[in-house]
């Protein structure tokens, strides 16, 4: 009797690894798309820090004059029929500080490095514009 346990033990142990096997894939196995590498985005060029090379990015036409000395821009000009105004400051001006704080009377859409995007009082923001803006690089 204890002969015949250890014949039928090795039978399920026989028919246990054939079913598995059976029930293998000779396919190989699909990659796990987390494990790719993802691909990264090129970084964009940089945009040189001039009011006609940021209009030129942004895709911003009809250049008008503004008076951005009042603000204490170094230089400025609005776009668009007057739908958008550039402003171009030195970073660690009080000014530019003041501006980006929310104290200053224009209020920026969106600025970085000393560039003040601004949509002038009763001009509706374009989202995409604030977008295409926040992703230029100087």
């Amino acid at each position: 009797m204890r002969n015949m346990k250890k014949y039928l033990m090795l039978v399920l142990a026989l028919v246990l690894v054939f079913s598995l096997a059976s029930c293998g894939s000779s396919e190989e196995p699909a990659e796990d798309p987390a494990a790719e590498p993802v691909a990264e985005e090129p970084e964009p060029e940089p945009t040189e820090k001039t009011i006609p090379a940021i209009a030129e990015a942004l895709g911003l036409s009809d250049q008008g004059e503004v008076y951005f000395e009042v603000i204490g821009a170094r230089d400025g000009a609005e776009f668009n029929g007057g739908a958008v105004e550039l402003y171009i400051f030195d970073e660690d001006q009080e000014e530019y500080q003041t501006l980006i704080s929310g104290d200053g009377f224009v209020v920026p859409a969106a600025y970085h490095d000393g560039v003040v995007l601004v949509f002038p009082e009763g001009t509706e923001p374009d989202p995409a514009l604030v977008e295409a803006f926040d992703g230029l690089v100087f």
